[in-house]
């Protein structure tokens, strides 16, 4: 009976733990066997010479149009009569016993010794395998999501191509090289594919039972994977973990004081934490305090939302609220952010490894590798709804984000082909006057300079102030930025630096302005 027993546990915790298999498709299931290719073939020969002498009696020349579906069938392919090469290829003798010959001549196996493309054409296309294995795997996004995509914040994956590389690393492959030489070669290449697939290549379901947290970072390893620790540590190099939560913390405060009337707060306090504060995981303490000018209405710990519930119960009144803002870098298995910041808040307040300054507050958590946020605690009337909104645009424009995923986009070699505006004419131009915020921006008198001829009969010429042109359409405002010569003395490359010169003083004139103001 015992042994009875045993058996029907065992079936029943593998039934439970068994998920649904996905079938991938078989490769051999896309290509034609080579009776059906040569029975195809006489039939697709013989309809094109048809068609070749119907056209020759009408006068007419063959186009591709005419044979488009013949185009890629028949053996060989009816496309070999169209290449470049074509009158040299019948004075091409014996060219399929030369490559069953190169075989002893060159050490490299050729497994596609049996056929030349310029003769036979393409005997295989894989474009249905192609498009049956992303469907198999759940899809474009579905695959994007065990990826790095959303840490890079592109906003389509259309138009993205990988960097090839250089030029001095392609003459290096055809080189005689040493085994570390050409290893070396590959180390690029290797860390690219690792830091791309590192959500789900780095997580705890992977690598059980090892978990090491990254010097002045929140990044836990869970695998001794040098490559990727070598991409993480320049990602987030020079502080860049805490320069992000000071950051964010800052511009949320900033966007905050604008409401401070309507949401009943006296003071806003941004409160002095330990540099550590921002990657300590199993202790925290308040970011921001708020202050109220009288007692607000405190409701029961909930995750923030974009709207405001009308059937929210009223648990206690207080007059001091605080706000914690986690940062955190998520895995596959792990970025269900709205589950992190609930479990956090009843970390740091049930069981009381927080240390805050009252009872009432909010954790936001944000998740740096998917570009996602939420929050979870007790909320005033309307300060959820201002905290969500307030966010929405600090994720999109915070100046520290920004440079971390310009550095992931850098050390994936990912860049897009795609402009996201698209350029301004008569037929989309009063798109600039419904929308919100846009800017139009002039850096073309940024640097100016005036020409005169020297003594001697050469052409000098002598940096003068420059200026950027600032319209915004929203409200018909021009603002002026004047741009003084003396930043260009001792410098050379004058028409180079100026681009990067005008970025950085549309970046410093950003800082300056409040959150609404700034362009979507």
């Amino acid at each position: 009976l015992k042994h009875k027993k045993l058996g029907q546990i065992n079936e029943n915790l593998n039934s439970s733990f068994q998920s649904p298999i996905t079938s991938i498709p078989v490769i051999i299931n896309f290509i034609k066997n080579w009776q059906n290719e040569f029975e195809d073939s006489k039939e697709i020969w013989g309809d094109f010479v048809r068609r070749r002498i119907f056209f020759k009696h009408q006068q007419r020349n063959l186009t591709f149009e005419d044979i488009e579906d013949l185009w890629n069938k028949g053996i060989p392919r009816i496309n070999t009569l169209f290449q470049k090469e074509r009158e040299l290829l019948a004075f091409d003798y014996g060219w399929r016993l030369r490559t069953i010959m190169e075989k002893f001549q060159i050490q490299k196996i050729n497994p596609f010794w049996w056929t030349v493309r310029n003769h036979d054409g393409r005997l295989w296309t894989l474009e249905f395998y192609k498009d049956e294995m992303i469907k198999n795997l759940g899809g474009i996004t579905n695959i994007l999501e065990h990826t790095l995509f959303k840490g890079t914040y592109f906003p389509t994956w259309e138009g993205l191509f990988w960097e090839k590389s250089s030029g001095f690393e392609e003459t290096l492959e055809n080189k005689k090289l040493t085994h570390a030489q050409r290893s070396g070669l590959n180390q690029i290449p290797n860390r690219r594919f690792t830091l791309w697939w590192s959500p789900t290549i780095n997580r705890g379901n992977i690598y059980i039972g090892f978990q090491v947290q990254l010097d002045l970072t929140g990044v836990f390893m869970h695998g001794k994977i040098p490559t990727l620790k070598i991409s993480l540590i320049q990602i987030f190099r020079a502080h860049l973990w805490q320069k992000i939560h000071q950051s964010i913390t800052l511009d949320l405060c900033r966007s905050l004081e604008i409401d401070l009337d309507k949401l009943m707060i006296s003071s806003i306090q941004k409160e002095q934490v330990h540099p550590r504060k921002s990657y300590k995981m199993n202790s925290s303490c308040a970011d921001i305090i708020f202050v109220s000018k009288r007692s607000w209405k405190i409701y029961k710990p909930s995750l923030l939302t974009p709207n405001v519930s009308k059937f929210k119960s009223q648990c206690d009144i207080g007059n001091i609220f605080w706000v914690d803002i986690q940062l955190r870098w998520g895995d596959f298995d792990s970025h269900d952010i709205e589950r992190y910041v609930r479990g956090k808040f009843l970390d740091f307040t049930v069981y009381q490894n927080g240390l805050y300054p009252g009872k009432h507050g909010l954790i936001i958590g944000i998740d740096l590798s998917y570009n996602i946020f939420s929050g979870y605690g007790f909320e005033i009337f309307g300060l959820g709804q201002k905290i969500w909104t307030d966010l929405t645009k600090l994720m999109k424009s915070n100046s520290a984000l920004y440079i971390l995923r310009d550095r992931i986009r850098k050390g994936l070699q990912l860049y897009t082909s795609r402009f996201s505006e698209s350029n301004l004419n008569s037929g989309n131009y009063f798109e600039l006057f419904q929308s919100g915020n846009i800017w139009i921006i002039d850096d073309t008198l940024f640097y100016r300079v005036t020409v005169h001829q020297t003594l001697v009969g050469n052409v000098k010429t002598k940096p003068i102030n420059g200026v950027i042109i600032i319209f915004l359409p929203k409200n018909g405002n021009l603002i002026l930025r004047i741009i003084s010569s003396e930043i260009w003395k001792q410098q050379k490359r004058l028409s180079q630096l100026a681009r990067w010169r005008a970025a950085e003083e549309i970046f410093k004139f950003l800082k300056t302005i409040s959150i609404n103001d700034k362009p979507d």
